[in-house]
């Protein structure tokens, strides 16, 4: 007779990350040997679902074995499958539930302040940029560039790279415009591009660390 226990596991993570693995035992609770033909996981959620064990193929009477189990799903949403050892035991096959929960990966919002500045040429523009993080804290460094500036336009950031964890990072955006007379318009979309399409540049640029940090 063969054993699985716990009778179920359930894994919680997020999108992208492989979860800590966590281990059932199966047991030969009969008076034979208990010959093993296979360990396998099926259902709709098997492909989010890993094992490794150390059952060999036979287990004497009395014996045990360890079988690891991780999650790991690209997507957030929610998966179910089904461990199954086939063996030579007599009556149902031993079968463990499986579920496992990945949480969309958290991300972060971008502001800055003022909304806008007008500068005279050879003047600058000084912005203090908030980034927040969204659904949990953002533990990956957003590196910050800037592309689309006026022609001649020089800008720095202060820190150039950030991490927000769980609260808000902030960095100072320093423009340098060039001695031709520009205008800095706000960002509600209504105005040419200099800063809106600044800001917006820096957000995507923010958004592909993420991704590469992320897997």
């Amino acid at each position: 007779v063969a054993t699985l226990s716990p009778s179920s596991l359930t894994f919680t993570t997020t999108a992208g990350i492989t979860s800590a693995a966590q281990t059932l035992q199966l047991a030969n609770t009969g008076n034979g040997v208990l010959n093993i033909t296979g360990i396998s996981i099926g259902g709709t959620g098997a492909s989010a679902f890993t094992q490794t064990n150390t059952c060999g193929t036979s287990l004497v009477a009395g014996a045990n074995c360890a079988i690891s189990i991780t999650f790991a799903s690209a997507s957030a949403g929610s998966f179910a499958a089904t461990l199954s050892v086939s063996s030579n035991a007599t009556g149902t096959a031993p079968t463990e539930a499986l579920s496992g929960t990945a949480t969309a990966p958290p991300s972060f919002t971008i502001g800055a302040s003022p909304a806008s500045q007008t500068v005279t040429a050879g003047g600058t523009a000084t912005y203090v940029l908030s980034l927040t993080p969204q659904g949990g804290p953002f533990a990956n460094a957003i590196t910050l560039t800037a592309t689309g500036l006026p022609s001649g336009a020089v800008a720095t950031f202060t820190p150039a790279s950030v991490t927000p964890g769980a609260a808000v990072a902030s960095s100072t955006l320093t423009i340098q415009v060039p001695g031709v007379v520009g205008s800095l318009r706000p960002m509600d979309g209504s105005a040419t591009m200099p800063v809106f399409a600044l800001l917006g540049c820096v957000l995507l640029a923010a958004k592909r660390r993420l991704r590469s940090l992320g897997g």
